[in-house]
């Protein structure tokens, strides 16, 4: 369906995402009870798609807010970064990251998760990380291997698996190895490995 010249495709997220575009650019207000929008939306510079619309949250945000969202957004599902990670992802104090993740969570980047944080949608992630350099990316990723590999509660393959992205092949090969010969089985979702 088209909305004043912008596909919508019917997906109700990207009508969300349209509304909020409109209320975070001044042009839908809520004043007295009531929502006030301009006669016609014709001529505004609304995103043209899904992605785009998202894309403008993400730039958007604070320099402390993207980069806590950009190590967030390479982290394996299933196993989240827990909450008193954090300041080893970004190497900042703790009142920082609580500001950067308060505007996260404002901006309806992130949603809480039990002792984590994760994404709205997997659509918000991928645009955060895309958002990202790959000299960035690299060294979140070596950061994120050092969190995991220090975590005594954590599967050392998710560690290897960062280490991998970070392009640190022998490591994430050690590492695997040791895994391996700790271990003589190992379950992942309802299927059996070794």
């Amino acid at each position: 369906r088209d909305v004043t010249g912008v596909q919508t495709c019917a997906l109700p997220i990207f009508t969300l995402e349209l509304s909020q575009h409109l209320v975070d650019s001044g042009v839908a207000r809520y004043e007295n009870g009531a929502w006030i929008l301009p006669q016609s939306l014709q001529g505004l510079d609304l995103p043209s798609s899904f992605e785009q619309a998202i894309s403008l949250r993400v730039a958007a945000l604070g320099p402390m807010a993207r980069l806590l969202a950009q190590g967030l957004s390479l982290t394996v599902e299933g196993e989240p970064l827990l909450l008193e990670e954090y300041p080893a992802l970004l190497a900042a104090e703790s009142e920082e990251i609580l500001g950067a993740l308060n505007e996260l969570v404002a901006e309806q980047i992130l949603v809480g998760r039990g002792g984590a944080y994760g994404f709205v949608h997997e659509s918000m992630r991928v645009a955060v990380e895309r958002s990202e350099s790959s000299d960035a990316r690299a060294d979140f990723h070596r950061r994120l291997a050092e969190i995991y590999r220090a975590s005594s509660t954590r599967a050392s393959v998710v560690a290897a698996h960062h280490m991998l992205l970070s392009g640190d092949e022998s490591g994430a090969f050690a590492t695997l190895s040791r895994f391996i010969a700790e271990r003589d089985e190992y379950w992942v979702r309802g299927y059996r490995f070794l």
